[in-house]
């Protein structure tokens, strides 16, 4: 199920009047559409709240105005998610977001959902560059993107350990 445009908005005009960062840390709360028949967070919704984390860092990070502005976009090409914690109804958490590398054509993020220090999800997602529609060269991607990276967030066992930049 796409996330609904007024989410995106929401979200898009939220994360204008927010400080440069690398690092988006998007607070959000389990609303009652995100539960299922379990009382919990459906796992469908994660990734609805982890494409609006993605759309705060691009906000955030500046990488929209740069990336659209060469003519790049990134398309959604693997998603690898670990459902490790639930979440109840209304309960809050937040949505790290991070670039932390780039593969020649793709760009790579991580994603944690985060309840204080523990992980209650992660996902690594891999997003192909276009550049006007068609596969970006390599060497536009690096370009382009390389100002973006951070470093990933430290985490052991299933606990952020430090909150790297």
């Amino acid at each position: 199920m796409p996330v609904p445009l007024r989410s995106i908005a929401a979200t898009v005009v939220r994360s204008l009047w927010s400080t440069h960062d690398l690092v988006s840390r998007m607070p959000h709360h389990v609303r009652l559409s995100y539960v299922d028949l379990n009382r919990h967070m459906n796992y469908a919704s994660y990734l609805e709240v982890m494409e609006l984390g993605r759309w705060d860092w691009a906000i955030r990070s500046g990488a929209m105005r740069r990336l659209v502005g060469t003519g790049l976009w990134p398309v959604v090409v693997k998603v690898d998610i670990d459902y490790r914690r639930e979440l109840k109804p209304f309960q809050r958490f937040v949505v790290d977001t991070r670039v932390v590398g780039f593969e020649r054509r793709m760009m790579r993020f991580e994603q944690h959902v985060l309840v204080g220090d523990r992980v209650h999800a992660k996902a690594k997602i891999n997003t192909l560059m276009l550049h006007h529609g068609k596969v970006a060269d390599p060497k536009t991607v690096s370009s382009a993107g390389s100002a973006f990276i951070a470093p990933p967030l430290e985490v052991v066992g299933h606990r952020v350990v430090r909150r790297a930049a």
